[in-house]
């Protein structure tokens, strides 16, 4: 449960954990920092929760305190298994205890489980743990020793992140002004054809240059674009938000410079026996990715979309 989908009593809860209150905390993360808390000496916990907190940023504090701490014994990773059928997370098991001097990390490989014992001084501190079977260490290890990579060719990019999408894909149903809407779509659902969402998208391109507008910008040249966001100023104030960004802007930047700018692809992530083939699908620059990732050509690469 992310926290722009929790009622303002939840996140003043999750706020008393110092530890996963930052970032964009998941309310599972909260729980498994409160478990550790009440854990006793020479206790184990085990929870099964998604894998997500393995690799993503907010969760690098969290991380951080597991590694210093050693408190991890295993983790057994599902990896894109969907083990709960009518459930769209991927899914992990992970156990806890205290004065552990390794990880063993587990997977499945060609069907069968592999696990490997990672040293925690071959950990960094903070950073993703994206761990591998030998196998697919060794993979790696030749992808990475190529003259040329993915990032050499192209731009992968995440989605815009407004932090309250509810409020800036429904700015269209109340008839704020088309100069500042933009046709959206959700990378992992999108199947083609013209985009059926549009978001408000608090920003301005000059020179193909794209920066932020004023409070007193929209005021004046979208008055009732400035009224809704006003009606939702107290659940955008809510939110965790860059530095930079006024309280009526997106809640993170990324994104925000490169999207309006040139043609884009967007795709489904994740294949499952449903989903054998991977659709992609060729956004026009006027069209927005508010969910997943998307792929830009990157100039003098010699590549096309």
């Amino acid at each position: 449960i992310r926290t722009h989908n929790l009622t303002d009593e939840m996140r003043a809860n999750m706020e008393r954990f110092s530890i996963t209150a930052t970032g964009t905390p998941d309310m599972y993360v909260t729980f498994m920092e409160y478990g550790l808390s009440v854990l006793k000496p020479g206790g184990k916990l085990s929870y099964i929760v998604p894998n997500t907190w393995l690799k993503n940023t907010s969760q690098k504090d969290f991380r951080e305190h597991l590694f210093s701490k050693k408190l991890v014994k295993s983790v057994h990773d599902f990896m894109s298994e969907k083990v709960f059928s009518t459930v769209g997370t991927y899914t992990a098991v992970v156990v806890c205890c205290e004065n552990n001097e390794d990880l063993a990390y587990s997977q499945k490989e060609e069907g069968d489980w592999v696990t490997s014992n990672i040293p925690y001084e071959d950990l960094i501190e903070g950073e993703t743990w994206l761990f591998q079977s030998p196998k697919n260490q060794a993979l790696l290890k030749t992808n990475r020793s190529k003259e040329k990579t993915f990032g050499d060719i192209c731009i992968v990019q995440n989605a815009l992140m407004t932090m309250r999408n509810n409020i800036y894909l429904s700015a269209a149903e109340v008839g704020v002004e088309e100069g500042i809407l933009y046709d959206a779509v959700k990378a992992s659902t999108f199947k083609g054809g013209p985009a059926r969402d549009k978001i408000l998208f608090p920003y301005k391109t000059e020179n193909g240059i794209v920066s932020p507008y004023s409070e007193e910008e929209i005021r004046t040249s979208f008055p009732k674009a400035f009224a809704y966001l006003l009606d939702n100023k107290e659940e955008l104030l809510a939110r965790k938000r860059d530095a930079s960004a006024d309280w009526f802007h997106y809640g993170r930047s990324q994104g925000v410079a490169l999207l309006p700018s040139k043609r884009k692809i967007v795709f489904r992530q994740h294949l499952s026996d449903s989903l054998t083939n991977m659709d992609v699908h060729i956004l026009p620059e006027s069209t927005l990715v508010y969910a997943g990732w998307f792929i830009m050509e990157k100039e003098d690469s010699g590549y096309s979309l």
